[in-house]
C-alpha cells in the first residue's frame, strides 16, 4: 500500500470517513436512547397533568361501569294500589261516586270512602243500573265534575239462572285506568268493614301486575344492550384524543420545535 506522509491530502478525508461510520454504527443506539428520555419526559408530564390523567385513566372507567350498571337494570313491574284517590280529581274530594239509596242497608259514610264525596240518588226508588247508566248520559255535558264509578245497591236488572234476584252492581268509567277493580275493591273493602263492624278499619287494595311476556323481555334486554353499547364506544374514544391533545399542546407551546432543533430524530418524537 502506499505510504502516507505528512501533508497528505488523503489524511482528513479517512478521518471523515472514520467518523461517519462511529456515527452510522452509534445511530440506533442514539435513537433508542432519544425514545426512552422521550418516554420518561411525557410520565412526567402526565404525572403533573391531572386532567391528563382523568380523561384517560378515570373517566373511561366510570364510563364503562356506568354501561355495565345499566345492563342490570330491571323491567318495572310495581305492584299498584287501587284507591279512589289514584285519579287527579279525587285529591281534591270533588269527583263525585253516584249511589242508588242504599236505605237502612249499609248507611255509608262519605267518612268511609277516604273523604272521597259521593252523590245519593235518595230518590231514586227502584233504581237500577240501566236507568242510572241512561242518567248519567244524559247529564254527560251538564255535569261539571268528572264521575268515575256508580254503585247500585239491590240491582232489580241483575238476573241470575233461576230468575231476577237483587244485588249490588259496580258500575265504572271505562275511560279511567283500573276504574273497574278500584270501585269493586271499595265495595268489598266497606262490606269487610260492616261484617266486623269496624268502621275505621285500614284496609287496602293491590294489584300485582304479570310479569312480562318472552317477547317483551328480550325486546326490552335488546334495548339495554344497545344501549350499553354504545356507551361504551365513547371511553375508546378519549384514548386516541388524548395522545392527539398531548401532541397539539407541545405544538401550542413550542416544545416539539425546540426538541426538533435539539436533535430528536421526527419518527421518535
Amino acid at each position: 500500500s502506499p505510504l502516507l506522509v505528512a501533508g497528505d491530502s488523503g489524511l482528513p478525508e479517512f478521518d471523515m470517513q472514520m467518523e461517519d461510520l462511529q456515527l452510522v454504527r452509534a445511530r440506533p443506539r442514539l435513537l433508542l436512547m432519544q425514545f426512552q428520555a422521550m418516554l420518561l419526559k411525557r410520565l412526567h408530564c402526565a404525572r403533573r397533568d391531572t386532567r391528563f390523567q382523568f380523561c384517560l385513566v378515570v373517566l373511561p372507567v366510570l364510563v364503562v361501569v356506568g354501561a355495565l350498571l345499566l345492563t342490570e337494570i330491571a323491567a318495572p313491574n310495581p305492584s299498584l294500589l287501587l284507591t279512589p284517590e289514584q285519579y287527579p280529581e279525587m285529591l281534591h274530594k270533588s269527583t263525585e261516586i253516584v249511589l242508588s239509596d242504599p236505605g237502612p242497608k249499609y248507611k255509608w259514610q262519605p267518612a268511609e270512602y277516604a273523604g272521597v264525596s259521593y252523590l245519593p240518588l235518595t230518590n231514586a226508588s227502584g233504581a237500577n243500573s240501566l236507568n242510572i247508566t241512561r242518567w248519567m248520559l244524559d247529564t254527560l255535558h251538564t255535569h261539571p265534575i268528572p264521575r268515575w264509578g256508580a254503585y247500585v245497591v239491590d240491582d232489580t236488572i241483575a238476573y241470575a239462572a233461576d230468575g231476577p234476584v237483587l244485588m249490588d252492581t259496580v258500575m265504572h268509567n271505562s275511560t279511567a285506568f283500573h276504574a273497574l277493580p278500584t270501585f269493586y275493591g271499595e265495595l268489598l273493602k266497606h262490606k269487610l268493614r260492616k261484617l266486623l263492624d269496624a268502621p275505621g278499619l285500614n284496609l287496602t287494595f293491590t294489584a300485582h301486575t304479570l310479569p312480562l311476556s318472552d317477547r317483551a323481555e328480550a325486546e326490552f334486554d335488546t334495548i339495554k344492550l344497545v344501549g350499553a353499547a354504545i356507551i361504551i364506544l365513547f371511553p375508546f374514544t378519549f384514548i386516541p384524543a388524548n395522545f392527539a391533545s398531548f401532541l397539539v399542546k407541545e405544538r401550542a407551546c413550542k416544545a416539539k420545535h425546540l426538541q426538533l432543533v435539539s436533535g430528536v430524530h421526527p419518527a421518535v418524537y
